[in-house]
């Protein structure tokens, strides 16, 4: 094995011809160095530390916000596991939700003129206007 592998440092034999010698894969004379990994190895302990960290002095993030403020220190952490750990140091926001929408009267027609009057308002793309026309419950020609 020594000596292909210094024939193939010398280029007498290509790889391919050595390994196909040997009857085995190209890869077993083939080394390739891997790009050192960005990660930083950090406990579990210190991670917690640095999530209470970061969630005391932000009190209005959530999980996403505290992991993406984690990814910019270079911890790298799965988002699934920032939750789980905010949850078991109870520092996760409670989920706000908006409020049920209101019934609408229906309430629209008057028996008597002059008593509601109604305005049509639109909302066009870049600023709010409204619309020139005013419609009443007047039963009379104008």
């Amino acid at each position: 094995m020594e000596a292909f592998r210094a024939m193939i440092s010398d280029g007498d034999i290509g790889v391919s011809s050595a390994a196909s010698m040997l009857h085995t894969s190209r890869s077993t004379f083939q080394y390739v160095k891997r790009a050192p990994c960005r990660r930083l190895k950090t406990d579990e302990i210190e991670k917690k530390k640095l999530i209470e960290k970061l969630a005391g002095e932000n009190i209005t993030y959530g999980y996403r916000r505290i992991w993406a403020l984690l990814r910019r220190q270079d911890v790298f952490i799965s988002r699934k596991r920032v939750r789980r750990m905010l949850k078991e140091m109870n520092l996760q926001r409670e989920a706000h939700f908006p409020g049920p929408r209101l019934p609408q009267t229906g309430n629209l027609v008057s028996g008597v003129p002059d008593v509601r009057w109604y305005t049509d308002i639109s909302a066009p793309r870049r600023k709010w206007k409204t619309c020139n026309c005013i419609r009443t419950d007047i039963k009379r020609p104008i």
